[in-house]
């Protein structure tokens, strides 16, 4: 990992066709050994499995991301992550010809494109984080790739989990921390 981190979220596919894993969250203790404070827990992956992303596609993305912004149509849950509760005005950009392409925008009608309402979308928002898998908003490699509450299926390349873990994970996330979230196939433990 190219950032240092002390908040470590894995998922472990068990090949790259599958559409459900297995998260785990890990915090490096101050001797530097890694402990689990949440999970293993059931996470629903997207429907073509994981691999390289794109606009087109519905797979998770895989290797190791930032999580940088944390959402839902709900308040805050009491993360420490920025956070923003999403009305009808709040946008993530799917348009790949937009210059705020792969962003939260926030304006009355949609970015065009693969746009997403993050209100609209109903309570798979209620509470999200941004998986930073394109955060130089590449046009085409993929947008509004999150962390978010499943609705018990395959996601269109999202990671998807219950919806009270989530308010744990994202009670428990620490900017400070340099959070990260590595998905793969097999033990991604660190």
């Amino acid at each position: 990992m190219s950032t240092p981190t002390d908040q470590l979220i894995t998922v472990s596919a068990g090949s790259t066709a599958a559409t459900a894993g297995t998260l785990t969250a890990y915090q490096r203790q101050p001797d530097g050994h890694w402990s689990v404070v949440a999970g293993p827990m059931h996470a629903d992956l997207g429907s073509q499995g994981i691999g390289e992303p794109s606009e087109t596609s519905t797979r998770t993305p895989a290797g190791t991301f930032g999580l940088d912004q944390a959402f839902g149509r709900q308040p805050n849950p009491g993360t420490r992550m920025p956070y923003f509760q999403a009305g009808a005005n709040d946008w993530w950009d799917g348009n790949i010809a937009s210059p705020t392409y792969n962003s939260h925008v926030r304006r009355g009608v949609s970015p065009g494109g693969d746009s997403e309402n993050l209100y609209g979308a109903g309570p798979i928002y209620d509470y999200a984080v941004d998986i930073a898998s394109n955060p130089l908003r590449v046009p085409g490699q993929g947008s509004a790739i999150f962390l978010h509450v499943t609705e018990n299926k395959p996601t269109a390349g999202c990671v998807t989990i219950g919806r009270d873990q989530l308010v744990r994970i994202l009670r428990w996330l620490d900017p400070a921390a340099h959070p990260m979230i590595a998905i793969g196939v097999g033990d991604l433990r660190p």
